[in-house]
């Protein structure tokens, strides 16, 4: 009689068994996805502020090369 009993029993729970580590392992692959976002977004901005960066930097040595070209600033001359 136990045998009756028993080997349902035990089919069951591995179901349940096997249902968490399924559930676990969609998390698992969901919290990998969430961080490749979080991974990408943070790509995106970074690459975002050297683009916005790099443009005044641009514009600053524009600056710096129209003000030296109005002078008569020749460069260094070592040792004077």
């Amino acid at each position: 009689m136990n045998e009756l009993i028993a080997k349902p029993l035990a089919i069951a729970t591995c179901g349940v068994f096997n249902m968490k580590r399924r559930a676990k392992e969609a998390l698992r692959a969901q919290g990998s996805i969430e961080w490749v976002v979080i991974v990408v977004c943070i790509a995106v901005a970074l690459i975002g502020a050297l683009v916005f960066l790099s443009g005044e930097m641009n514009n600053k040595i524009n600056t710096v090369a129209n003000t030296l070209k109005n002078t008569t600033v020749n460069g260094a001359h070592p040792g004077k």
